[in-house]
């Protein structure tokens, strides 16, 4: 399989069957919860990329289903980041670690770098002098 080919059906049905099980499971379990629109909406693409194996995108949306929901259920209004809605609503410690891996999965960290002359040979200038 090249990285641009989709796993066989058999594969994907596998992933799909055991999606759509832990989601029902766990609709059961919190009982009748409202799901908004648009968490609604993302949990679609988080089972396709869960089934499509695009592991990188599922935690990505998983975060983006989590943040949604929260908002429009929750915390409406509610304007600062996700780090900080998870904090003020007392998340699962769980839910920071996923969103710390989400970070870094997208975020990068650009360092400056410093042009320097180059040095000259010769004994190091004395810089305590």
């Amino acid at each position: 399989m090249s990285w641009l080919d989709e796993p066989d059906k058999e594969v994907w049905a596998e992933r799909q069957i055991w999606f759509e099980t832990l989601f029902e499971s766990h609709l059961e379990r919190c009982g009748s919860c409202l799901i908004s629109e648009q968490a609604s909406a993302l949990c679609g693409d988080v089972e396709i990329a869960f089934c499509a194996g695009a592991w990188i995108a599922v935690i990505i949306l998983a975060v983006a289903v989590i943040d949604s929901q929260l908002r429009e259920t929750v915390s409406t209004g509610f304007k600062q980041n996700t780090e900080e809605l998870f904090k003020l609503l007392g998340q699962n410690p769980k839910l920071q670690q996923l969103r710390i891996k989400r970070n870094k999965l997208l975020l990068i960290s650009v360092v400056p770098v410093r042009h320097r002359q180059p040095r000259r040979p010769g004994p190091s200038p004395d810089l305590h002098g």
